[in-house]
């Protein structure tokens, strides 16, 4: 087998570059699809929203700063290609910290017994790494800031057998009934 390097450094400035990329721009499909639906729609206060959305989306995109104020938490995926050697996590922790400070990125993580934030979105499991292995000879990392926004009105019931379809729909429905407006300003 081939054992191969890549600097740490190098990990270090692809993440802070991905997470650059991830809260300042969306994929094309999603702002064609938002272009669309701000073309076709005939009310007013929907086709505000829609271009208001438009708007941000282009401010962040040429002054590259975030989307949106909440950059959520960092979830990588890492797939190692065979024979890679190197400390990976602690290179994208290092990445989660400089883009922290320069992307900028809302220091999320907190310690979640204790509550302490330590300012760079690094922690107890933070940033949360997912790993893969492949038998190619190169790694990919991709990552997910995951918000949490609206996910504050999500809820959990455990049903009885019983409830079937109908117990989850009704389950459902009563959820977002209690969120209510709540549901949409996440």
């Amino acid at each position: 087998m081939v054992y191969f390097m890549i600097s740490e450094s190098a990990i270090t400035d692809v993440t802070v570059e991905l997470l650059r990329l991830a809260v300042t721009s969306l994929p094309i499909d999603i702002r064609e699809g938002l272009k669309n639906a701000y073309d076709r729609e005939q009310d007013n206060i929907p086709k505000m929203q829609l271009k208001n959305i438009l708007d941000n989306m282009a401010i962040a995109e040429d002054e590259k700063l975030p989307m949106c104020q909440d950059t959520g938490v960092q979830i990588f995926y890492v797939t190692f290609g065979r024979g890679l050697v190197m400390d990976v996590e602690g290179a994208i922790k290092e990445g989660v910290k400089k883009a922290t400070e320069e992307v900028p990125l809302r220091p999320n993580a907190v310690h979640p017994v204790s509550r302490s934030n330590p300012g760079d979105n690094t922690g107890l499991l933070m940033p949360y790494i997912n790993y893969d292995f492949s038998q190619e000879d190169y790694i990919e990392i991709s990552v997910m800031p995951k918000g949490a926004g609206s996910e504050n009105m999500s809820a959990l019931k455990m049903l009885q057998p019983a409830s079937g379809i109908s117990g989850i729909k009704e389950f459902v429905l009563d959820t977002i009934i209690s969120a209510g407006a709540n549901l949409f300003l996440g």
